[in-house]
């Protein structure tokens, strides 16, 4: 990550926050981390081939179409992790569109769910806009859908699609964000051989009011619900959107079909879908069922996200095999969180949240899911409690459920979301590398000094939030122990493993700890002090040496030379020149032999490095 510049960190649409006078009301989540970069995207990324077509139309209205971008590979050249980064040229595009595009940024800074893609940061330079989120591997839903055209997918596997993208919209809608734009070309697949999607582009997306409708036309012909057609609709468009989706799923075939847009428009109007024909003849009652509730042409008479949840269909089909003893470790890794400082739960926070691969969080993904039982895409305070009862067979008190939502609730939002969840259930131990700390630190340390000061705690967990100076009094003394108003790796790294238990004891032998690698640094700085002396003091002992033996060398040749015949001195001379020449080289070889032997170590390892580098970009590009 670079230097980062702060932002206004509140939920989008509400006021300023009421000024924090209690620690434990300052908030930390993802979206503190889900920063705009300052500097050139190409000094933190290399960019690989594109993916899919390449290009990208950002589609602003039923009737214009914006400008061209691309979606391309890029490498982190912090982490060497592998993402996607979207591109938009501002060339192309008027002010009104780059607003709308940043508008799109906020809006994912604060989604947090499993199948909503990642964003992880972005670049506004003056010529392009970059916003860098996870990559799928898997293609877009679109182009499996191609695959299986006139055949379909079966039951289980439409059922398990369609309750990530129901859960997806669910959590959308009670945030109070309407899609809008819902097709198989904006679901990507996670992977190649798994069956987890990610809703993309959120474009046209847009923060709602319950109860007010809205008049702009968005979409595309076949998944475009009726009303939005008349301009005067509510969030309920995007269920029609993922109705039309699992019909195409379970039949092969689009319900609403023409030769243009303008006849497929016309049949969305009206708004009959069929399901008598030959494709949905083995499909069982509670999938057309459902499918027949979801394209009800009335939206006030069709279902929510929410009610498409409950419907038995998904309850049989929706959600995926978790092993008992995961979710049973899960809950005991909830049971058992704690932390003590904001500082490491902002930088936990950042580790979990920007650093991990798929592989490790994937597991508790799935945990994640079989605990939101009603696919909010959070994990309620009785959900919570159900599940402790169903797993753990016991209950657990009022006071204990408190306990544990007071730890894990980061946010304060009363439930517990994806992130605070992988934060609190994977553990420390294997995640807590070096190279992850390190990275952790450069994050909070702006300047790049090797020390984190106050100053930078401060803009990292306070910028954008109204906090009493008492608060902020407390946050300092959580995590400046020795007072000297800054933190070193070693201590940050320390303090991070302190908190979780890695290594035991209490805040005195952690304060002594601290003092014993402050004292370790002082040491091997005047170490490598004593050692610089030394060695300037030896090249001085040489270089004097071999000037004595020079004022020596001459006294005994004009000695000699006087009982010399001419041909014997003209000999002696040259000898003595050519001792001369020996002695200023090796006097030049005393100063630069360290030095030249030092420089063609690193040249060649240089030249390894640089080869080692080469090979692997021409691999990526």
């Amino acid at each position: 990550m670079g230097t980062c510049m702060s932002g206004n960190r509140n939920k989008i649409g509400n006021d300023d926050e009421d000024k924090i006078m209690d620690i434990n009301n300052l908030k930390v989540g993802k979206s503190d981390f889900i920063r705009q970069t300052e500097g050139k995207f190409g000094s933190y990324y290399k960019i690989g081939k594109a993916l899919g077509l390449g290009k990208i139309r950002i589609l602003f209205s039923q009737s214009k179409l914006g400008s061209f971008g691309e979606v391309r590979k890029c490498i982190s050249k912090l982490t060497g992790t592998m993402r996607a980064v979207k591109i938009l040229n501002k060339a192309t595009l008027q002010i009104k569109d780059q607003k709308r595009f940043l508008y799109e940024i906020e809006l994912l800074r604060e989604l947090d769910h499993p199948n909503i893609v990642k964003v992880f940061e972005y670049f506004n330079d003056t010529d392009k806009i970059y916003i860098v989120t996870e990559l799928c591997t898997g293609g877009e839903l679109y182009e499996e859908m191609n695959k299986r055209r006139g055949k379909g997918f079966s039951e289980e596997e439409g059922g398990i699609i369609i309750q990530q993208l129901l859960s997806a919209v669910n959590y959308c809608h009670l945030n109070n964000i309407v899609h809008r734009d819902i097709k198989p070309e904006n679901i990507l697949i996670d992977s190649k051989k798994g069956d987890q999607i990610k809703l993309i582009d959120f474009g046209t997306a847009q923060k709602f009011t319950t109860g007010k409708s809205m008049t702009q036309t968005f979409g595309t012909a076949y998944y475009i619900a009726p009303e939005v057609l008349t301009s005067s609709y509510d969030q309920k468009c995007d269920v029609w959107s993922i109705g039309v989706i699992m019909y195409m799923l379970l039949s092969g075939k689009p319900p609403f079909d023409g030769v243009d847009d303008k006849q497929i428009i016309k049949k969305v109007k009206k708004g009959e879908i069929h399901v008598n024909t030959i494709e949905w003849k083995k499909k069982s009652r509670d999938a057309i069922d459902l499918l027949k509730k979801m394209l009800t042409k009335e939206a006030q008479k069709r279902v929510s996200c929410q009610e498409a949840l409950d419907h038995p269909w998904i309850r049989k089909l929706g959600k995926a095999f978790v092993d008992k003893s995961e979710i049973t470790a899960a809950l005991n890794n909830l049971r058992n969180f704690k932390i003590v400082g904001k500082l490491q739960q902002a930088a936990l926070t950042f580790i979990v949240t920007q650093l991990l691969g798929k592989s490790e969080i994937d597991p508790f993904r799935k945990v994640f899911n079989k605990l939101d039982r009603n696919g909010s895409g959070m994990v309620t305070r009785e959900e919570l409690l159900q599940m402790f009862k169903k797993y753990l067979g016991k209950d657990i008190s009022d006071m204990e459920l408190d306990r544990i939502l007071a730890q894990v609730d980061a946010d304060l939002s009363g439930e517990i979301t994806f992130s605070e969840f992988l934060v609190a259930c994977i553990n420390p131990k294997e995640i807590l590398t070096t190279d992850r700390l390190q990275a952790a630190f450069n994050t909070f340390d702006i300047d790049q000094s090797g020390f984190i000061s106050m100053d930078e705690i401060k803009k990292a967990l306070c910028a954008g939030k109204n906090i009493d100076d008492k608060v902020w009094a407390k946050v300092v003394e959580q995590v400046d122990i020795n007072d000297d108003n800054e933190i070193s790796f070693l201590e940050f790294k320390d303090m991070m493993e302190k908190i979780f238990n890695l290594n035991q004891g209490g805040k005195r032998d952690q304060l002594k700890l601290q003092q014993q690698q402050k004292e370790k640094e002082e040491q091997l700085r005047i170490q490598q002090e004593e050692e610089r002396l030394k060695k300037e003091e030896e090249e001085k002992k040489a270089i004097e040496g071999g000037q004595r033996e020079d004022k020596i060398d001459e006294e005994n040749e004009e000695q000699n030379g006087k009982g010399l015949n001419k041909d014997d001195g003209d000999l002696q001379q040259a000898d003595k020149k050519n001792k001369k020449k020996k002695r200023k080289k090796k006097k030049k070889g005393i100063l630069k032999n360290g030095i030249n032997k030092e420089n063609a170590e690193k040249n060649e390892e240089q030249k390894q490095q640089e080869k080692i580098e080469e090979e692997e970009e021409e691999e990526f590009l």
